[in-house]
């Protein structure tokens, strides 16, 4: 397991968040840790609460920091390049998950698995593969 205690996620509008040291949140290998606004976000898989960070549905960037250095990074335009969904989520292709290709439009589809009955995504779960028309 990796502890997520003192994790710092930025975006490059000054929206940030830190996760305190001491929660003991940890993620296992092949395991995934959520994120969220609230308690009821993400159908209630949510393994940590923030505040202090606003995801914006047309660009934004998501910015992962451990003991101040850049782990990984997401910039996403809101359409031309990358899907830009409804009532779902973006859902990172499980072929792409080293660092240079998450970072890629292409490397996401919209999530399509119902988690509330009206939202779509698989929080707290493996993606689906995103499937491309040939």
């Amino acid at each position: 397991p990796i502890s997520l205690d003192g994790v710092t996620i930025t975006d490059s509008d000054g929206d940030s968040f830190t996760v305190p040291p001491g929660t003991g949140l940890e993620v296992s290998a092949f395991s995934f840790a959520v994120f969220g606004s609230s308690e009821a976000a993400a159908g209630g898989a949510v393994d940590y609460v923030y505040t202090g960070m606003s995801l914006a549905n047309g660009d934004d960037e998501l910015i992962l920091s451990s003991a101040g250095a850049e782990v990984n990074r997401i910039e996403w335009d809101g359409g031309p390049n990358w899907p830009d969904p409804n009532g779902a989520s973006m859902s990172l292709d499980p072929g792409s998950f080293l660092g240079f290709l998450n970072n890629s439009g292409p490397s996401w589809c919209e999530g399509v698995d119902l988690y509330d009955g009206t939202n779509a995504g698989t929080p707290g779960e493996p993606n689906p593969p995103c499937f491309t028309a040939p």
